[in-house]
């Protein structure tokens, strides 16, 4: 009669398919990790946009006379620097240049309206805009020719720098920078 053998234990194979099969777990679990974390910041940039939008909003209806005489066409762009653009009003620019408002009360609705924009740019709710999103824009269109008009504000950035240099949609550093935008339309 002969004694029959029990194998005791894992070989070398098993060991090495259950070591790989871990590994690959382990790395889909890393990769869904580190996306996770480019998705969560990008909505942190989405948040702080809503706000900064929201911002001038309140600062649109607070000078809604001016705003709502805007004509058509009218578009104005804010730099995170505060420097201001226009495409059909300079004396919005101008006000910029001219006035620096530094007292409470500014002495035109175009110089106060400036002001707004700037600060905006400099300090949205107790941050600038800069220091939250990077490389960051503001523009007011008037869209269409409704009465009262119609106005979108964007908030743009550069995705990589307010990320700090990480890809959002892949959360590994990236070379290019990829604009974001937001966007919400009001009346004033």
């Amino acid at each position: 009669m002969q004694a029959v053998k029990f194998s005791r234990g894992f070989t070398l194979i098993e060991g090495m398919v259950s070591l790989l099969v871990i590994s690959i777990g382990l790395l889909g679990t890393l990769a869904l990790q580190s996306s996770m974390i480019g998705r969560t910041m990008h909505s942190n940039n989405q948040t702080v946009a809503a706000s900064h939008a929201s911002n001038m909003v309140a600062r649109i209806r607070a000078q809604a006379g001016y705003w709502q005489a805007v004509p058509v066409g009218f578009g104005v762009a804010v730099s995170a620097a505060g420097a201001i653009t226009d495409s059909a009003d300079a004396t919005v620019s101008s006000a910029t240049a001219l006035h620096a408002c530094a007292t409470s009360s500014c002495a035109t609705p175009n110089a106060e309206v400036a002001q707004d924009l700037r600060l905006w740019a400099l300090n949205p709710n107790g941050s600038s805009a800069a220091e939250r999103l990077g490389n960051t824009t503001l523009t007011v269109d008037r869209i269409g020719n409704t009465l009262p008009p119609l106005l979108q504000i964007t908030v743009s950035w550069d995705r990589k720098r307010a990320a700090g240099g990480i890809d959002m949609s892949s959360g590994y550093l990236a070379d290019a920078v990829e604009a974001a935008n937001y966007s919400l339309r009001v009346h004033p």
